[in-house]
């Protein structure tokens, strides 16, 4: 089951996950994909138990 949902505003780490040291950005959920599909242009592996999110950045 998906953590979040469209239209959510949330704060993550683009690349590296949790635990790297980039830096975070804050954008709004714009999809979430509980099934194997297409997002931001690129085939993933989605689930529910393992859901995929579109969030583009703020300007």
């Amino acid at each position: 089951m998906p953590q979040y949902k469209v239209n959510d505003s949330v704060r993550y780490k683009p690349v590296g996950g949790p635990q790297s040291h980039t830096s975070e950005t804050v954008g709004v959920i714009k999809e979430v994909l509980t099934s194997p599909g297409n997002l931001t242009g690129r085939q993933v592996q989605a689930s529910a138990e393992n859901p995929r999110y579109e969030v583009p950045p703020l300007p």
